[in-house]
């Protein structure tokens, strides 16, 4: 005979135990999603060079040749040789390229909200940011911060100047003895070791190699692989710029700390450039 006083008990418990197990397997769920989501922190992906370039970083305290599909993180440090093109791919909207005879440092990459948050260091050399992301790219030179947002800029800092030549977009100027300069399309921005800063015109005509390079791939919105690459001509070591005194000491803006790291790959190709 059914006894509901001795079974009436089990129906809470079961009832709990099922609660327990929907709580448990939510919460484990959740915790593996966002696992998932912050697991892979963000890389800088080689994707093009017409020579192999080097990289540092971690334990690998010496300059290592790196190929293709070879990822930098936070604290790696790559470096090009004379006449010589290297391209990182951050994400399907932001593409950076790297001139001859730079190094460059990875001084900050960390997962944002919605883009990755880069922050680079340009040592020497030149660099051109194609960026479409929501998170802004940082670049650090020996004089001043450059905040770009979106656009097509060439960073370069060569022998104590820092030039900021925005072709598209726009970008902020931060040093500490000019200020803060905002710079539009279509303009350069130029600051000397001394101080001395110069906003001019930009035209088209002003492109030398590297930059028609780049202006091209941009306007192409070419994927690497996709167009047969020539053999660049020799780049000049310096960028033609309005000139500028540069005879006072340098004042250094505040610079990230550089690690550095290396691997192997192979070889990218990008559009073609008169």
């Amino acid at each position: 005979m059914w006894n509901r006083r001795a079974q009436g008990p089990r129906i809470p418990l079961f009832a709990f135990i099922l609660v327990a197990v929907l709580l448990v397997g939510g919460g484990l769920y959740a915790f593996t999603r966002i696992s998932a989501s912050r697991g892979t922190p963000p890389s800088l992906m080689l994707t093009f060079y017409d020579r192999r370039p080097e990289s540092r970083g971690g334990r690998v305290r010496q300059w290592q040749p790196i190929d293709r599909d070879t990822p930098l993180v936070e604290g790696d440090d790559l470096k090009t040789g004379d006449g010589q093109r290297t391209a990182l791919r951050l994400d399907a909207r932001c593409t950076l390229r790297v001139g001859a005879a730079t190094v460059l440092s990875v001084a900050r990459l960390r997962r944002g909200e919605v883009s990755p948050e880069v922050e680079l260091g340009l040592e020497s050399g030149r660099v051109w940011i194609d960026q479409g992301t929501a998170a802004p790219v940082r670049v650090h030179t020996e004089m001043a911060t450059i905040t770009v947002d979106s656009g097509q800029v060439e960073v370069s800092s060569l022998d104590g100047v820092t030039r900021v030549r925005v072709w598209g977009g726009a970008a902020k100027v931060v040093s500490a003895t000019a200020g803060t300069t905002s710079v539009k399309a279509s303009h350069q921005y130029v600051l000397a070791p001394s101080g001395e800063s110069k906003n001019l015109p930009l035209q088209v005509k002003d492109a030398d190699a590297f930059e028609r390079w780049n202006r091209a791939a941009t306007t192409a919105q070419v994927a690497e692989g996709h167009i047969a690459l020539e053999s660049p001509s020799p780049e000049p070591s310096h960028v033609p710029a309005a000139p500028i005194p540069s005879t006072s000491p340098r004042v250094a803006a505040a610079q990230p700390s550089q690690v550095s790291n290396g691997n192997a790959g192979g070889q990218g190709s990008y559009p073609r450039y008169n």
